[in-house]
C-alpha cells in the first residue's frame, strides 16, 4: 500500500525488481562454469551479512528500508559479481543487448488475443 502513495517508492520498487532479475541469472552463470564455490560465498555469506546490517541501518525508514536494503544489497552483490566475470570468462565486458522481433510478436499476439476475447 506504500508503493501507491509515492512514486519514488513504486519506480524504485520496479528498479529493485529488476536488479533481482538480474542477479538471480548471475548468479546462475558460476553454476555453468563449474566455479559454484562463488555462488556459496555471495549468497551464502557476503549476501546474509550485507543485508543484515543494510536492514539494520535502513529500518529507520520503515517498510521502505526493509525492502531497499534488499535491493541495495542484490545490486552491491551484482557488480561484485561482473567484477568476478572478468577473471573467470577471459575478455568480458558486460553488454545489454535487446532484441525487438520476438517482443512484437508478442504484443502483436496478445493484441489480437485480447480483441477478440469479448
Amino acid at each position: 500500500m506504500f508503493l501507491l502513495h509515492k512514486p519514488y517508492f513504486f519506480i524504485s520498487f520496479v528498479i529493485m525488481g529488476a536488479i533481482f532479475t538480474v542477479y538471480s541469472i548471475v548468479a546462475q552463470v558460476f553454476i555453468a562454469f563449474r566455479k559454484s564455490g562463488y555462488t556459496l560465498l555471495s549468497q551464502g555469506v557476503i549476501a546474509s551479512v550485507l543485508e543484515l546490517v543494510l536492514v539494520i541501518v535502513m529500518s529507520a525508514f520503515g517498510v521502505y528500508g526493509i525492502v531497499a536494503s534488499q535491493g541495495i544489497g542484490l545490486a552491491m552483490l551484482s557488480r561484485l559479481h561482473f567484477r568476478v566475470f572478468t577473471r573467470i570468462i577471459p575478455h568480458y565486458r558486460p553488454l545489454a543487448v535487446f532484441n525487438c522481433a520476438p517482443t512484437r510478436e508478442t504484443i502483436s499476439y496478445s493484441f489480437a488475443n485480447y480483441a477478440l476475447t469479448d
